[in-house]
């Protein structure tokens, strides 16, 4: 991929000059017919392997897709950094630079000597606390979202950080080796591939990086972008388990420098097919990035990677119009008397809504006519900018001429004239008479809505599934209700896992959307009545759901407690399940039935591509009753917003659903 958004399709040829170029820029960079490939440093023409780079990226000329050609914008980058750690409790710990860190951070540390007590080396920890302690300082967790590990010695020699996570995928050099290699059998397009080598060593932390840009058009208006490329490796290439906790050796990244974030990509670990076709989503407004081929093992044994063909670039998509079902509605009726057998539909047809409908009037008034549009919908002015014809009217009492429909922008109903009176608005006196049926049929501009989708191929219909019934969650949870513990569920023989993103403790979305997440579990042990059990679902280690039980019997052998709403998670958000008591202890006790995690990313396949939201919000600052052993309705009297107007208050307050589908209650 070179610079936006063209693909090379074939190797470069480069023609070697008798002399370098007048006037040259500063990095530019020429094939010499007797020096060879020379860079120039703002001075002079040097080797190019001893050119200087900016940022650890050195500014070529062209890149070769294919590795067949002698200049190539991947190289290797560095991100470990020797780190000094207090014996304290909690231990802290300091770099030259935390940039690129995050809380939750996966890292590990080696040492030539020994750790301080209370860390193991090549053991993966969790950042937590990032510049607390001061700039460049940080502490760590043995579990994401654990308490902060204590040290009880100084330990002795030198500690390396290793993230296992690319945090600049610049700087330092790397001990791993970078070519382009043309030996047959490791080739695997055309005459030349890009070849990386690690040694017998840990090299968790360092890597391979390109950068790329994204369109200005993409930056402005993102779009999911796709990278690709097929790889082979040696035998001692560890492929792990594809899972957070156990990735294979290589894992793949996308680091964003206009805002300085690291961008998860889906899937981010090798499986071992030989081609790796991944996805990530960019931030509207961000045009330049480096995608990253990170060292996230410890693994020691040395090992080839060798890779060709890559690419980044949008998405597929397909246009599709938004159309939603007919929905019936009850406008409001201006001109007609108090109407009667009121029957009206409404739908949407991409930014366009159509209205079909039959009423009889009442005692018609000298007021002009007028029916509403649904839930206050507003004619689009940047379209109708005076009145236009939207459709027509028919009576059934009176041989049918002309009649039309009229509505201009920024109204919220559309009105009525005849072709003789042209586009003049006409009263309810002036077209009908009292209890005459009429018939209307009209579309016209929304406000608001779009005229359709772009939906990406590889992502939209994307169907993620995970299912465990009686999954039997082990362990003991040590804690009161101020803290709280992990849930580690087992897999029985009716777990489906249909994206391989759930490692027992941590489910990985592989994709973004929007996920229904429920969620039941049964403790055991000794509680007292009034006791309070939390169940609750925790991304990126933030509470995001929670089920709650306060228990009323008092035998009390087995309390379930559930969670169950809808998130939307992006690609590479980590989902985990904890549970907290006001008891010192919880034990699980897992059942064929009482035990149960489902998660389903909602909207695949089978959604409508771009469906109307349902949105309303009602609060309540009054005062009201709840007796005990009674059901309660509570009053939500106070509207914010409702896009529908489907909440009746009142003491029999209720919301009705005007779209099928899934709703988050809140």
């Amino acid at each position: 991929m070179a610079n936006r958004s063209t693909k090379i399709d074939r190797s470069l040829a480069w023609r070697p000059l008798s002399s370098p170029p007048e006037s040259p820029e500063l990095y530019e960079v020429y094939l010499d017919a007797t020096e060879g490939l020379l860079q120039w440093n703002g001075s002079a023409w040097v080797p190019f392997a001893s050119a200087p780079s900016t940022a650890g990226i050195n500014f070529l000329a062209a890149e070769d897709r294919d590795g067949e050609s002698p200049n190539t914008n991947w190289y290797r980058y560095n991100d470990t950094q020797t780190v000094t750690i207090t014996n304290a409790s909690p231990g802290v710990f300091t770099v030259a630079s935390t940039t690129g860190y995050y809380n939750g951070m996966p890292i590990t540390f080696s040492t030539t000597g020994a750790l301080p007590t209370g860390l193991t080396a090549l053991t993966t920890y969790y950042v937590t606390n990032l510049g607390v302690d001061g700039a460049g300082k940080y502490r760590v967790s043995a579990t994401l979202g654990g308490a902060d590990v204590n040290t009880s010695s100084a330990g002795s020699g030198t500690h390396t950080a290793r993230p296992l996570v690319p945090t600049t995928a610049v700087g330092a050099s790397s001990s791993l080796n970078f070519a382009i290699t043309s030996t047959a059998g490791e080739v695997i397009r055309g005459d030349g591939s890009y070849k990386g080598a690690k040694d017998a060593a840990v090299r968790a932390g360092e890597g391979f990086a390109v950068p790329f840009t994204v369109d200005d058009g993409y930056a402005d208006y993102p779009r999911s972008q796709v990278v690709k490329l097929a790889y082979r490796v040696t035998a001692d290439f560890d492929y792990g388990s594809g899972t957070t906790v156990d990735p294979s050796d290589i894992t793949a990244w996308v680091l964003d420098l206009t805002t300085s974030r690291l961008i998860p990509i889906t899937p981010f670990t090798l499986d071992g097919s030989g081609q790796f076709v991944a996805e990530f989503q960019p931030d509207k407004g961000s045009s330049d990035f480096i995608l990253a081929l990170h060292v996230s093992s410890v693994n020691a044994l040395a090992w080839d990677f060798i890779w060709d063909d890559n690419s980044i670039g949008p998405a597929d998509v397909v246009p599709q119009a938004t159309v939603t079902k007919p929905k019936a509605y009850t406008p409001t009726f201006t001109g007609f008397g108090t109407v009667a057998s009121v029957n009206f539909h409404w739908h949407q047809v991409g930014s366009v809504i159509q209205i079909n409908g039959r009423f009889t009037t009442g005692t018609v008034t000298a007021t002009e006519a007028r029916i509403s549009l649904p839930n206050g919908l507003t004619v689009d002015a940047d379209i109708f900018s005076a009145d236009r014809q939207v459709g027509a009217w028919g009576r059934d009492a009176v041989a049918n001429t002309e009649r039309l429909c009229i509505a201009n922008g920024g109204q919220t109903y559309f009105k009525f004239t005849t072709a003789s009176n042209g586009l003049t608005a006409l009263n309810g006196s002036s077209i009908a008479g009292s209890s005459e049926l009429i018939t209307v049929q009209v579309e016209m501009p929304i406000t608001g809505w779009d005229s359709g989708a772009l939906v990406a191929v590889q992502d939209a219909h994307r169907s993620v599934h995970l299912e465990s019934i009686g999954h039997s969650p082990s362990g003991t949870i040590s804690t009161t209700f101020a803290g709280s513990g992990s849930i580690t569920f087992g897999f029985p023989s009716s777990y489906r896992d249909n994206s391989g993103s759930f490692n027992g403790t941590t489910f990985t979305v592989p994709t973004h959307g929007d996920y229904l997440i429920q969620c039941q579990v049964r403790q055991t042990g000794t509680e007292a009545v009034n006791d309070l059990l939390q169940l609750f679902v925790a991304v990126n280690g933030v509470e995001r759901l929670s089920g709650f039980r306060r228990l009323e019997a008092t035998v009390l052998s087995a309390n379930e407690c559930q969670v169950h709403g809808v998130l939307t998670l992006n690609s590479g958000d980590l989902v985990t399940f904890r549970f907290a008591s006001t008891t010192s202890a919880v034990a699980f006790s897992g059942g064929a039935t009482s035990d149960y995690l489902t998660i389903t990313r909602i909207g695949a396949a089978a959604a409508v591509l771009a469906s109307e939201k349902v949105r309303a919000r009602y609060t309540s600052t009054s005062g009201q009753s709840i007796p005990n052993s009674t059901v309660t309705v509570i009053n939500f009297d106070t509207k914010e917003y409702d896009s529908h107007n489907k909440v009746a208050t009142g003491a029999a307050w209720k919301f009705t659903a005007d779209v099928a589908g899934v709703y988050s209650v809140k």
